[in-house]
C-alpha cells in the first residue's frame, strides 16, 4: 500500500465527505500474549510449596543416597 493510495482509501469512509489528514502505518514483530500483568495466578506461593514438598524431600533423598554411595566407591578404591 501507499499512504497516497490505497491506505489512504482504506481508512476512509465512503458517502463521507472528509478529509484524512493522517495515517499511522505499523509494523508489529513480536507480541507477548502471556504478559504478567494480565495474566492471573492460579496458585498461591504457599499452594506451590505445598505441592512440591513431596518432591523436594525425594531430591533429598536422592541426593544422600547418591553422597553415601559415592562415599563408598572411593572408599573401595
Amino acid at each position: 500500500m501507499t499512504y497516497t493510495g490505497e491506505l489512504l482509501e482504506a481508512v476512509s469512509d465512503e458517502g463521507e465527505n472528509t478529509l484524512v489528514e493522517r495515517v499511522y502505518e505499523i509494523h508489529v514483530e513480536a507480541f507477548d500474549w502471556n504478559c504478567p500483568q494480565h495474566v492471573t495466578p492460579r496458585f498461591t506461593v504457599d499452594e506451590i510449596r505445598t505441592i512440591l514438598a513431596p518432591f523436594e524431600e525425594r531430591l533429598q533423598a536422592l541426593e544422600a543416597e547418591n553422597a553415601r554411595l559415592r562415599t563408598q566407591l572411593a572408599a573401595k578404591g
